[in-house]
């Protein structure tokens, strides 16, 4: 009997509290389709490029070969060593260099009666000596092998050896006489050490012009 009451008894009625809550929540908002967010892009101004004018290609220049010394196998280890001790030889600088700015880096022997860098004092400028000199094979010659000439007109080249020898264009030598000493060294194969100067160039090319016209 008891398990019969049960089943008949009907559900309680809801409470007013139960009621007030319902009544008093808000509805939902009825839910809405997103629309998709559209990029404003600022249009960039057009800048007109100018018109570039067309340059003719410039002709590379020609490639003459260098005339090369005939050394024998003593002076070219001599050479060789020469180049090893000069990069592990000190910076020969004046003595107070430092100090004064109108003395400048050039090297200049101390003479002073009390000078201790004269006298080989620890933690002075080094001075020049016969221990830093490089091998006596390699002594005087250009880094190309050769010996240097200084000449200053034609009939200086005369008794110049090209297989050995290589001249150099004094400083105070115009363009003429400089014409004439390149051309004679072209004929004879010898090697100019300072043939390539803008200046020098321009002069040379005036005068071979001058020379052509008449």
């Amino acid at each position: 009997m008891a398990d019969e009451e049960k089943k008949t008894k009907k559900p309680k009625a809801a409470t007013k509290k139960a009621t007030e809550k319902k009544a008093k929540a808000p509805k939902a908002a009825p839910k809405t389709k997103k629309e998709p967010k559209v990029e404003i892009v600022e249009a960039t101004p057009e800048v007109k490029k100018k018109p570039t004018k067309a340059k003719g290609k410039k002709k590379a220049p020609k490639h003459e070969a260098k005339a090369k010394p005939k050394l024998g196998d003593d002076t070219k280890d001599a050479m060789k060593k020469r180049a090893g001790e000069s990069k592990s030889r000190p910076k020969f600088r004046r003595q107070e260099w430092f100090r004064y700015k109108k003395l400048g880096t050039s090297w200049r022997k101390p003479r002073g009666l009390h000078s201790k860098a004269r006298r080989g004092i620890k933690r002075r400028t080094n001075i020049v000596s016969i221990g830093y000199g490089g091998p006596s094979g390699a002594r005087g010659l250009h880094p190309s092998g050769f010996e240097e000439v200084l000449v200053y007109n034609v009939k200086q080249m005369w008794n110049i050896k090209p297989e050995t020898q290589a001249v150099r264009i004094g400083a105070t030598v115009g363009a003429k006489k400089r014409l004439d000493i390149i051309q004679y060294a072209n004929e004879k194969g010898i090697r100019v050490l300072n043939r390539n100067s803008v200046k020098v160039d321009r002069a040379v090319t005036r005068i071979e012009e001058k020379r052509g016209e008449e």
